[in-house]
């Protein structure tokens, strides 16, 4: 098992969660029709993920302390990078995690 974070995300009806991130980034990306609630995100091994994140490194080679641009679909995920997020990370601009998301609780966070 990988690292862990506690963060907020924007909750669906059908129980899929999006806008992964700070409180204030998941309040700024609500849609009427979802809900945000606090999530543990967890770095898992390959065929655990419901997610994927990335972590970007900067240029003395030192990783950010926590993903961003988690998306739950890996389509969403790599259409935010120019040439795909695994060309970036060939390029090592930063490494793409596979993350497992948890609902801590179902009210409103």
């Amino acid at each position: 098992m990988g690292k862990s974070w506690e963060m907020y995300a924007n909750l669906r009806d059908d129980g899929v969660t999006y806008n992964l991130g700070s409180s204030w980034y998941a309040e700024q990306h609500l849609m009427e029709e979802e809900r945000m609630v606090k999530v543990l995100v967890e770095e898992v091994s390959e065929g655990e993920e419901t997610h994927w994140g990335w972590i970007e490194r900067d240029h003395h080679g030192v990783d950010e302390v926590e993903p961003s641009m988690i998306q739950p679909h890996w389509g969403m995920f790599t259409m935010q990078f120019h040439y795909g997020g695994l060309k970036e990370q060939a390029a090592g601009q930063g490494r793409i995690v596979l993350l497992r998301v948890t609902v801590l609780d179902g009210g409103p966070a």
